[in-house]
């Protein structure tokens, strides 16, 4: 049996989620081959390009000569690279969103409805591993990125030129986010800070974050550590303006914190 895979085009994302991997990616493309994908999305983590790298090195037949990286594998290849296996690339992509895992809300490829949204990411990554996969000066998505447009092109796929001018698709780093029900002028957003100054924001039972609450109007999350996060996330729902004055109180509390604990140097 054929098989399919079923979208709107018109306002659905295709997400590849903890389990895909460059392999993954390029079998949807292949399945898809000459129907529009016009957004997908996949997780900005170093999972993504470890398992497969779709390299003959095995002598299976599958793959081709040279691998494939995450990128070239949503554009495609020129065919004559490719005597084992098509790498047609998705048609008339115009958004690549690139996922930035969130310990406010964190959410499984299985967990996304019509409930779940996404917001601007505010941070790089909770893992080192995660913030090297997209900062890397050699080899992280945002160098990659970058030369595509100096380029004007992806390199290594031949005389192919899908991503050229207005075919190049836009690339968006966000963070998944509860969708508010029905017209709601209030929003979600989060602010990134080390985690080990979280103990700074909760001591006497979370007082100081209690206060902002009470005194903004906007719900004040502090985000569960995960393992390994050197990141840790407030989360906030509530009128944007009141979210830019609770995020500021916050800073400045950490930021008066230091002043506070910076040992005095005698000259």
């Amino acid at each position: 049996m054929e098989r399919q895979v079923w979208f709107n085009n018109e306002s659905d994302i295709v997400y590849f989620g903890d389990n895909a991997c460059v392999a993954s990616i390029h079998e949807v493309s292949v399945i898809q081959k000459g129907k529009e994908i016009r957004s997908i999305a996949f997780n900005n983590s170093r999972q993504t390009v470890m398992c497969c790298d779709l390299d003959n090195d095995g002598g299976f037949g599958l793959g081709r000569d040279g691998g494939s990286t995450l990128f070239q594998a949503i554009h495609g290849f020129d065919d004559d690279l490719c005597s084992l296996q098509e790498f047609p690339g998705f048609t008339g992509l115009k958004n690549i969103y690139v996922m930035v895992k969130s310990d406010y809300y964190p959410v499984m490829a299985g967990d996304v409805t019509q409930w779940v949204g996404m917001r601007p990411a505010v941070h790089d990554g909770l893992t080192a591993g995660q913030i090297k996969f997209r900062k890397d000066a050699y080899t992280g998505l945002e160098k990659q990125i970058a030369d595509i447009d100096i380029l004007g092109a992806l390199p290594g796929t031949g005389e192919i030129k899908k991503w050229v001018g207005d075919m190049k698709p836009k690339f968006h780093f966000m963070s998944f986010c509860p969708h508010p029900f029905g017209v709601d002028n209030r929003s979600y957003d989060a602010l990134p800070i080390e985690a080990n100054q979280v103990n700074k924001l909760t001591r006497n039972r979370f007082a100081f974050l209690n206060g902002l609450r009470k005194k903004f109007g906007c719900e004040i999350t502090v985000a569960q550590r995960g393992n390994g996060h050197i990141q840790r996330e407030i989360g906030f729902f509530g009128l944007e303006k009141d979210i830019v004055k609770a995020k500021a109180a916050i800073i400045e509390k950490l930021v008066s914190f230091e002043i506070m604990h910076t040992p005095m140097i005698k000259c």
